[in-house]
């Protein structure tokens, strides 16, 4: 087992992700969530599952995908990270589980959409 732990970053400082008046959209049919929530419940699902020796998951400024926050960082083994978008504190128990053991499956519905104009490149 590594003796450093694994980290989920959640963009809590970012000036836009959540903070944007945004239209609901079929993707999208309900208010951003605030990355604090997601935050939150990132931390209370890392220590319900008895991984706090192993994860831990922390706030840090803007990840880059303005616009679709809340946004987390995941570790996916070695020094990648999957990015997550719209991530709300009902997937935080699912994204802990599934990246419990390092290089986890991946959550395809949290996955910047690749048909999205405004994707960032892998």
């Amino acid at each position: 087992m590594s003796s450093q732990k694994r980290t989920f970053h959640v963009c809590t400082q970012g000036p836009f992700c959540c903070k944007l008046k945004q239209e609901p959209t079929l993707e999208r049919p309900n208010p951003p969530t605030e990355p604090e929530e997601v935050l939150a419940a990132l931390q209370a699902a890392i220590t319900d599952q008895k991984l706090s020796e192993e994860l831990e998951a922390a706030g840090g400024g803007c990840l880059g995908l303005c616009g679709f926050g809340p946004n987390v960082l995941v570790p996916s083994g070695g020094r990648r990270f999957l990015r997550y978008r719209q991530v709300t504190p009902a997937d935080a128990a699912e994204i802990v589980q599934h990246h419990a053991k390092e290089g986890g499956e991946r959550i395809e519905r949290l996955l910047p959409c690749p048909t999205d104009k405004r994707r960032l490149p892998d």
